[in-house]
């Protein structure tokens, strides 16, 4: 088992990704394995398709990986110069991770990479914030050639504006301003500008204007969780918060006491439906005993699924949070990042997935529609991994409402037509739009594990997606 995990190790993974640099904020320093979250392929495939217990699942993947770390290190540590495991582990991953200088992109010499700013047109302001679609009248499809939205009309191809377009020509939709009389275009787009199959109609253009108005005015009810008798009197400035659900329990008291084990004292918040779950559930009444974990019921309808997380984060106790998927199980104590320059300077720490513009899987890319539609400038950088979030609130304010907006405003924009997947994105697209600052780890994750029989490196059956972290 150990010789075809090392057979296995997804180096193509790296190299594919690191052809690019992504765009941050602040500075990093050079870095260490830090977490290792357990994941799934594209194909969803859970863990239990596999026929084997979860915990004898996390111990092998784990164990793999413990090989990997032996069999890399185990020249280095016979020489005189050897600065045990951990020096070892980082000195040859940063060997994977620098082998060539990199060269920034125009976008990336922006000063601070900033954003440019996004001026919206007087027309394109305080919209209604019940039903921004009666702003606007609808004129319907305008299709062109050439995949250019500019490019020669073809009016044999328009349509009316209740018909289903499917995403894969260029063109766009034309309305009239009410208030203004002007004419303007939404879903302006090139052959590439949605993801292929993605559908909308032109009577959503009101919605679709109303993604970069609405998020400054959005208003969040704040639900503040009770605190209980055993949290009178604690440390409550900085904790860890999960999402959790009946099927995933045995992986949660995995990773928790994993994080015991790393010497981490931080408290963690564990946010549960009622319609799926209570605390008499064995597991969650077992780590509520043994204290600094904290039961907290999510009240809100629609906060299912890819939307706990964003709900949790905002109604959490904790003023500075570390965000954690139930699947993460750390390598050492994460209490340090709390404390890390990186994070106190700018108080939002996120870490980068596999793709980018150049490989993305999303159509997350500069000629996507998504940009116009957020009201955002396209900066070259990589997409997010929203495994682990690191937010101090206080200095996120206005990011936060601007994640809860694109996490429950309705219609569901994002999501409904393919912008981007689940939660992943939702955190840097906020801070993004709110002109908020953050830092981007600048390493790109790794991946180990068991490979599919395809080429495709991202289609293990198993893997680990390695998350690499600031040193301490």
């Amino acid at each position: 088992m150990f010789k075809r995990a090392l057979n296995t190790f997804n180096k193509t993974a790296l190299d594919n990704t690191f052809s690019s640099p992504p765009v941050v904020v602040t500075h990093s320093d050079l870095p260490s394995l830090a977490t290792i979250t357990a994941a799934t392929t594209s194909s969803h495939m859970k863990l239990r398709h596999l026929k084997i217990p979860f915990f004898l699942a996390v111990v092998v993947s784990l164990c793999c990986w413990a090989a990997l770390v032996f069999s890399f290190t185990s020249t280095s540590s016979t020489t005189p110069t050897g600065g045990g495991l951990r020096a070892s582990a980082n000195k040859y991953l940063d060997g994977i991770l620098n082998r060539q200088p990199l060269e920034l992109t125009p976008t990336m010499r922006q000063p601070n990479n900033q954003l440019l700013p996004v001026k919206l047109p007087p027309w394109r302001q305080n919209l209604s914030m019940t039903n921004p679609a009666d702003d606007f009248e609808c004129l319907g499809w305008r299709q062109t050639g050439e995949c250019d939205p500019d490019g020669p009309r073809e009016p044999n191809e328009d349509k009316g504006c209740d018909k289903v377009i499917t995403a894969g020509n260029s063109g766009y939709c034309e309305a009239r301003h009410k208030a203004t009389g002007t004419v303007v275009r939404a879903f302006v787009s090139s052959c590439i500008g949605m993801k292929g199959g993605s559908q909308f109609a032109c009577n959503q253009t009101g919605d679709f204007f109303a993604y970069a108005d609405l998020p400054s005015r959005y208003r969040v009810r704040q639900r503040t969780p009770p605190i209980s008798k055993a949290e009178q009197g604690a440390d409550l400035t900085r904790g860890i918060v999960m999402a959790v659900y009946p099927k995933v329990m045995k992986g949660v008291y995995a990773a928790i006491h994993r994080l015991r084990d790393t010497g981490c004292k931080l408290p963690v918040e564990l946010w549960y439906r009622r319609d799926e779950m209570n605390t008499s559930h064995p597991i969650i009444s077992t780590l509520l005993a043994e204290g600094g974990i904290y039961a907290r019921e999510i009240v809100q309808p629609d906060a299912t699924h890819f939307y706990v997380k964003p709900y949790a984060l905002y109604h959490s106790a904790f003023t500075q949070v570390l965000l954690l998927d139930c699947d993460n199980f750390v390598t050492v104590d994460p209490t340090y990042l709390f404390g890390m320059p990186e994070f106190t300077e700018v108080g939002a720490m996120f870490w980068p997935d596999f793709w980018r513009m150049k490989k993305t899987i999303f159509n997350i890319h500069n000629t996507s529609v998504l940009w116009d539609m957020l009201g955002v400038s396209f900066v070259d950088m990589m997409e997010q991994e929203s495994g682990q979030v690191l937010v101090d609130k206080s200095k996120s304010k206005d990011a936060l409402r601007t994640l809860m907006f694109y996490a429950f405003h309705h219609p569901r924009l994002i999501e409904t037509l393919d912008m981007a997947w689940g939660d992943k994105d939702l955190f840097r697209f906020a801070w993004m739009k709110s002109q908020t600052p953050f830092h981007m780890i600048q390493k790109p994750p790794g991946s180990a594990g068991v490979k599919h029989h395809t080429y495709d490196p991202f289609s293990a059956k198993i893997y680990l997606d390695i998350c690499i972290l600031p040193n301490p």
